[in-house]
């Protein structure tokens, strides 16, 4: 699991990401293919990414934008084992992401989703 997500299995949103975290949630259902986080480390952008991911991942979102935490959906991405949701980090702390991690994502990416509406790319 990620250091961004708590024991219960939800990514926290800081403070200062709430406005964004609101306008997000308004607008789940029209965001386009990417979405770009940036800024300075530590402001809690892994964290925003992981909470994302879970509200477009769950099939019984609520209201407010959170994920359920009981679907099949939320149940894989608690064990971190979701079949749609693909991490792609360098392999060794400090270096690039490689080609054939890319090549990798490509195959990801050509498949459909296999339990959820759509795949996720963190």
């Amino acid at each position: 699991m990620s250091a961004s997500i708590e024991a219960g299995g939800t990514a926290h949103i800081y403070p200062w990401n709430m406005r964004r975290w609101t306008q997000a949630v308004a607008s789940l259902a029209a965001l386009s293919h990417a979405l770009l986080l940036s800024g300075p480390e530590g402001v809690g952008k892994n964290a925003f990414a992981e909470k994302l991911a879970q509200s477009l991942l769950c099939s019984n979102l609520s209201a407010d934008g959170d994920a359920c935490f009981a679907c099949k959906n939320c149940q894989l991405l608690h064990a971190d084992s979701h079949p749609d949701l693909y991490r792609i980090a360098p392999e060794e702390e400090g270096k690039a992401i490689v080609i054939d991690q890319i090549r990798a994502l490509a195959e990801f990416l050509t498949l459909r989703p296999h339990t959820a509406t759509r795949k996720i790319v963190l």
